[in-house]
């Protein structure tokens, strides 16, 4: 600073004569810093500090203790493990190191279990949860599929069912005097595939097609309805090209995970005061955003996700729950997600750099590890439930090459999920007996492995 003329030479004499003092660490008072964080921002909404700080009052949360330790033993082992393996994710100071978070909520009632809002709280007090705003990439797909079957189910002039084709290569969307081409993982192109094996893969091309068929102001409608606000009407946002927190991302999940209900997340269940009166606690309040059918054939196709598709990872690492869920890539290749739920716990989990550098990670490779740690453990004690589907949706095996109802012969069939009256009735007329394995117009792309190469 002396040299480049910032300080004179008197200022330089002064400092240099300062003794030297190591920074002193922050010092962790409680189980879940960030979580108490949160109830103290969420307190100091509502009560003026000395009432807080000074009227003896106790407050009951939504905590499970030993929850956030699973939770931060699952960030660290992750980024340890990520390091070990890219050399180049490593940094030094700790301020440029690689980040993580995981929020964990119960859907039905809203209830904050955990919340890691980084890996370190002495080092960083930041809560990537709540405080971090990061573009989604593919974890906002299933809004826009949402929003086409929402078209489906209120009688739009387009039917799209989980079962519908739609063609995967390169598409170009023209709007006003602008275009946009988005390119698929890999620049890999299926030709004709089903939603669900579209959203399973998570394949750019084929959600944009069906974006640009289903209509912005639809997508952004759905948006609204799950919490993300007022999006601006690009076409870029159905690829998550929008800042949002992980928080955000739960809260709409959660809507899906809670057949199409709203309750908010909410970290305080009581306040106490001294003479053990109650002077707040929780009410609980559901608003129906979207309906169960609706919800449920999201819930299906997040299952196969998990099952057959990108987060199939979730599986080769042992955890064997019914479970929905969705990896979560940016383009720019910045920030890796995954949600996920089981029927009674969502959990999201994010990974980057608080710098936005490159990571070069997808989801299924950086923050899914995390995620399968946590919900396996996390999931334990708690009863093995399945999703079940609303009296308005029916299940029917089809053959996926001709759309009719599959025979015993049909050389490829797949469950799906249909609106009362919409599933197929007819039997399949190509294959009708063992020597009727006929070609048909239609065929299903070979499935690329998940595990090994995964798409997102």
């Amino acid at each position: 600073m002396l040299e480049d003329g910032y300080i004179d030479k008197s200022a330089y004499d002064a400092a240099v004569s300062e003794p030297l003092h190591a920074r002193e660490v922050y010092a962790e008072g409680n189980d879940a810093p960030y979580f108490v964080d949160y109830v103290k921002k969420e307190l100091a909404e509502r009560y003026p500090a000395q009432v807080l700080n000074g009227e003896g009052l106790r407050i009951f949360t939504s905590l499970d203790v030993h929850m956030e330790k699973l939770a931060e033993a699952s960030i660290t082992h992750n980024l340890a493990d990520l390091e070990a393996k890219h050399p180049k994710l490593a940094r030094r100071e700790m301020k440029d190191r690689l980040e993580s978070c995981l929020v964990a909520l119960e859907p039905q009632s809203g209830k904050i279990r955990t919340m890691a809002g980084g890996r370190d709280y002495r080092s960083s007090q930041f809560n990537r949860v709540t405080q971090s705003k990061r573009q989604p990439g593919s974890v906002f797909k299933p809004v826009t599929y949402l929003a086409a079957f929402d078209e489906t189910l209120s009688g739009g002039a387009e039917k799209f069912l989980p079962t519908t084709y739609i063609e995967d290569a390169p598409f170009t969307w023209q709007y006003g005097d602008m275009s946009w081409t988005p390119n698929n993982y890999r620049d890999r192109f299926f030709g004709h595939v089903t939603l669900e094996f579209a959203l399973g893969e998570s394949l750019n091309s084929a959600t944009a097609r069906l974006a640009n068929s289903v209509g912005l102001d639809r997508i952004r409608a759905m948006a609204a309805k799950l919490g993300f606000g007022d999006l601006p009407a690009y076409p870029s946002i159905v690829l998550g090209g929008i800042e949002v927190s992980p928080m955000q991302v739960a809260r709409a999940y959660a809507v899906i995970a809670n057949d199409g209900m709203e309750i908010q997340p909410y970290a305080v269940t009581a306040v106490v005061d001294e003479n053990n009166k109650v002077i707040e606690g929780h009410e609980l309040a559901a608003e129906q955003v979207i309906s169960p059918e609706l919800a449920y054939m999201m819930q299906f196709m997040l299952e196969n996700v998990i099952n057959h598709g990108t987060g199939a990872a979730a599986r080769t690492m042992g955890f064997t729950r019914p479970a929905a869920g969705k990896t979560g890539t940016t383009n720019d290749a910045k920030d890796a997600w995954f949600a996920g739920f089981t029927p009674n716990l969502l959990t999201v989990v994010w990974t980057g750099f608080d710098q936005k550098e490159e990571l070069g990670l997808t989801g299924a490779q950086a923050s899914l590890p995390a995620w399968t740690a946590f919900m396996k453990a996390a999931t334990a004690s708690r009863p093995a439930l399945d999703f079940t589907a609303p009296p308005g949706i029916v299940e029917e095996k089809v053959d996926p090459t001709t759309g009719y109802k599959a025979t015993p012969y049909c050389p490829i069939t797949m469950m799906g999920v249909y609106p009362q009256g919409m599933a197929p009735t007819q039997d399949c007329p190509y294959h009708t007996s063992p020597t009727s394995l006929t070609a048909v117009d239609h065929k299903v792309p070979e499935e690329p492995s998940p595990v090994a190469d995964p798409n997102d």
